[in-house]
């Protein structure tokens, strides 16, 4: 038995094997790909610096991603995401992000994020 080298997951059975690591599934595989490489320089180049901090909800009111993104990248598989304050609906955009979104692993859910220079 081994453990994903990304959530640390043991695995029985269905490894899946690159290079000298080993992971549960293919979602881990990527994701740790996507934590070493990051963004591609296309999509550093239209974005900036800026993170969007920490997005939480309670009870339907706080921030979050909108529900559809859009302009996947081919090269990295980062996504365009509009960043939403939500008061049980999405009611005030926040701006828009390139993000990587990690598998859901647990309850937690993690993603690395650029905001977007221009409006598109």
């Amino acid at each position: 038995m081994e453990r994903c080298k990304n959530c640390g997951t043991i695995i029985a059975f269905g490894a899946i094997k690159e290079g000298e690591f080993t992971f549960c599934s293919k979602n881990c595989a990527d994701f740790f790909k996507m934590e070493q490489n990051g963004f591609c320089e296309s999509c550093k180049n239209e974005t900036t610096d800026k993170s969007p901090g920490n997005l939480y909800t309670w009870n339907g009111v706080g921030t979050s991603w909108g529900a559809f993104s859009k302009s996947k990248c081919p090269i990295c598989n980062s996504v365009i995401l509009q960043k939403w304050f939500y008061f049980g609906l999405p009611i005030i955009p926040l701006g828009k992000y390139r993000v990587l979104q990690r598998p859901h692993l647990g309850s937690k859910v993690k993603f690395l994020a650029r905001k977007l220079k221009t409006t598109q």
